[in-house]
């Protein structure tokens, strides 16, 4: 997304560059400026619109990103799209408010989130522009539940590429290994493709799909979702974002509800902000 690109574009400049030493006498330490991070606070609710249970669950779900230029991303997650890379895959995420998908998680209406780092080994920012290809890899722990304590190792790696005309195409493959609770929940794996597009410098619009299974009873648990993304840029920093996903356009055997039947609207807001960066 050519905002986001600009975003990591000027961070990378402006954190690389060094205060001159100036000519004094007596000669003075040249002073570094301060880092720089982006700071970005997403809050989403996710509504299942099943059919014939419209509105079972709504959840809330904030995501949170702190980024700097040579450190590893930090990120705590709590939606469907942060920790799957799929927008709604898991339902009644974080804050389960509504609905009977959230009984299944009493005592606690909350659960459903991880802590990750995102370690970038090549940049869409490069030293001569905008350079086409990106690679970075991703490694975390997501809690499933609670109470029990159901938590699982995510290893993931996302690969971008951005053509002349600025068409982002991304393939986010993680893999999710249970450490606890293994008789309760599944190793499984995740593999999102995007293809996203911005028609002007506010408006962004995103093609989402790709498969999603348990390693045990791959074929019959696969699900491969679509759905559609969509990023209007406010001001202040603030953005609008929204997705409606078939989460299983195809469903194995195993899977309930597949086809036009299964779907979740997800609708949010974004804010960013740049801290740092002042001498003091």
């Amino acid at each position: 997304m050519r905002r986001v690109i600009a975003r990591i574009a000027v961070l990378g400049l402006l954190v690389s560059s060094v205060a001159a030493a100036e000519e004094a006498l007596p000669p003075v330490e040249p002073v570094e400026p301060a880092r720089l991070w982006l700071l970005d606070v997403t809050v989403q609710t996710e509504i299942g619109l099943y059919k014939g249970e419209a509105g079972d669950p709504v959840s809330v779900a904030p995501d949170i990103s702190l980024i700097t230029r040579g450190v590893p991303q930090l990120e705590i997650v709590h939606s469907s799209a942060a920790i799957t890379g799929f927008h709604g895959m898991l339902l009644g995420t974080s804050l389960c408010v509504s609905g009977d998908v959230c009984d299944l998680y009493d005592p606690s209406v909350y659960h459903d989130g991880g802590i990750q780092l995102t370690h970038t080994i090549r940049s869409h920012a490069g030293d001569d522009g905008l350079d086409p290809a990106a690679l970075s890899v991703t490694g975390g722990v997501i809690a499933n539940n609670y109470d029990p304590f159901a938590v699982a190792l995510k290893l993931g790696v996302r690969g971008s590429y951005l053509t002349s005309n600025l068409i982002q195409l991304q393939l986010v493959p993680s893999v999710h290994v249970a450490l606890a609770e293994r008789d309760t929940q599944e190793d499984r794996v995740f593999v999102p493709v995007t293809v996203t597009v911005m028609p002007s410098e506010k408006l962004t619009l995103q093609l989402e799909t790709g498969i999603a299974a348990p390693l045990d009873g791959f074929a019959d648990n696969l699900q491969v979702p679509i759905g559609a993304n969509l990023g209007i840029a406010g001001g202040s920093g603030i953005d609008l974002v929204a997705s409606f996903m078939f989460p299983a356009v195809y469903g194995g055997d195993a899977v309930v509800v597949t086809g036009r039947d299964a779907r979740v609207l997800t609708v949010g807001l974004r804010w960013s902000k740049f801290l740092g960066g002042e001498r003091d």
